[in-house]
Parts: structure tokens; sequence; C-alpha cells
């Protein structure tokens, strides 16, 4: 198993879960519907190996969580 990176980004309106694996050139993995990073879990490994793998939960899914905006 590719050790794995778990980041937050602050983005207005949410914070975004997304996950960091492997090095070489950058694969984005975008995850439909209702899933989730963890969608790619089976793949992640084997695509590590030649690139960096970057997936995300995306807003308001799983481990992106919608934030408070600012009123005023």
């Amino acid at each position: 198993m590719t050790a794995r990176t778990l980041n937050r980004l602050p983005v207005p309106g949410a914070t975004l879960h997304y996950e960091v694996t492997g090095s070489g050139p950058v694969l984005l993995l975008i995850a439909d519907g209702d899933s989730d990073a963890g969608a790619f879990d089976s793949i992640i490994d084997l695509l590590a190996a030649t690139h960096t793998v970057v997936a995300y939960d995306p807003r308001g899914n799983s481990r992106s969580q919608y934030t408070a905006e600012p009123t005023g």
C-alpha cells in the first residue's frame, strides 16, 4: 500500500477533503453522484505506482462539509 496524505482545503462555504498518493504526473479522480474518494480505494495503489493520484470528496459529501457563510 502506498502512503496516502489526507488534506483539507478551505473554500468559500465549505471545507474540501482530498487525498494525495504516489508521485509522477498528476491524475485527478472525480467521484460521481453520491460517491466520495473512497470509491477509488481499489485502484489508487495501482495508479500511484506511476502517477500522483488526487481524489476528493465533492462539496457537501462525506468528509467535505459545508460551512456557515458569513452574513453581512
